[in-house]
């Protein structure tokens, strides 16, 4: 099991990880999800022990780790780059990790095949890694991380180069894989479709903080406060009561140019886009309802059988009965 204590990292005046904790059951799949510059990556690196600047405690099953090397910690790493050598073949990218792990010359190649094999490249052991895929040469990587059979792999934004389509069909394949044998993962990404699809504990970071920690079920349906909900895509406003509150793009609806009632509110469409199964209306609301920024419309999902209004039109939103979740700023 990894534990993580008040891991810190500054750079002169700058937080890069402020006192965050975590931990990683043996066997768990955890992702940490946050935008840019919110830590994620820096936690990996320090966890890693590649970050010398970091402070606090990091530990394997209770043992601490400060002053043991990133070879030493039996961790695999995977990054969006994949680092794959130009001039080996495949076979020697894997082997070459399996040598720096101070794998026996007799069992090498075997453990090389065996991890080829789990990631569906059986045959492809003497192509040129310049001859490769996008999603091929993502798999040679995870081959190589996963070669040495490490206690805990850790991926860094390991799709992020690849397509939606191909990156849709390697998160279910990655899923299948970690869960058949039995790995602690952790996998860092900025995309919450990616994170929820693929770990069974979710980590939100925020200016190099932890601000939400739950199933992915959790954090979706109860963000803990205005940034995670907004990350999301949710809205968040007070323009209906005066409660601040977090609704979803498909919790709203529009019905009209004139109010109806007093939970609606009126505005103009000033962005509209498809999104396959529905359309996305930006609405910035009238001078004078609540505190919603100008600069922050509401987003309106528009189911895609509804013809959506154009931009400049007048429109009347209403928040679904039900819909939204009270959050603190």
């Amino acid at each position: 099991m990894l534990s993580v204590d008040a891991l810190t990292v500054r750079y002169d005046d700058f937080v890069a990880l402020d006192a965050v904790d975590l931990a990683v059951a043996d066997g768990e799949i955890v992702s940490v999800l946050g935008p840019s510059g919110s830590g994620k990556s820096t936690l990996l690196r320090a966890v890693a022990g590649l970050v010398p600047e970091a402070h606090g405690r990091v530990a394997w099953d209770g043992v601490d780790l400060a002053g043991v090397p990133t070879h030493r910690r039996e961790f695999g790493l995977m990054f969006q780059d994949h680092a794959l050598f130009p001039h080996r073949d495949v076979l020697g990218n894997v082997e070459f990790g399996l040598r720096m792990h101070g794998v026996t010359r007799s069992a090498i190649k075997e453990r090389a095949r065996v991890a080829l094999e789990r990631v569906g490249l059986t045959g492809f052991e003497h192509r040129s890694v310049a001859e490769l895929s996008g999603g091929e040469q993502q798999r040679v990587a995870l081959a190589r991380a996963l070669a040495p059979e490490p206690r805990l792999l850790m991926l860094d934004e390991p799709l992020g180069a690849l397509d939606r389509a191909l990156r849709e069909r390697l998160v279910g394949e990655l899923r299948t894989l970690f869960t058949a044998l039995g790995l602690s993962v952790l996998f860092v990404t900025h995309d919450h479709d990616e994170a929820f699809a693929l770990a069974e504990r979710v980590i939100v970071m925020h200016e190099g903080r932890v601000a939400q920690v739950g199933t992915p079920n959790e954090v979706w349906q109860h963000p803990a406060d205005a940034f995670v909900a907004r990350f999301l895509g949710w809205n968040v406003t007070d323009a209906f009561d005066d409660t601040t509150r977090a609704i979803r793009p498909d919790g709203l609806r529009l019905t009209g140019a004139h109010p109806t009632g007093d939970d609606a509110v009126t505005g103009t469409v000033t962005a509209r886009s498809f999104h396959r199964d529905h359309y996305l209306v930006d609405v910035t609301l009238d001078a004078g309802i609540g505190h919603q920024a100008v600069d922050a419309p509401l987003r309106v999902a528009v189911p895609i059988d509804q013809h959506p209004p154009e931009v400049g039109d007048a429109v009347e939103v209403a928040a679904v009965p039900g819909a939204g979740v009270p959050v603190s700023s």
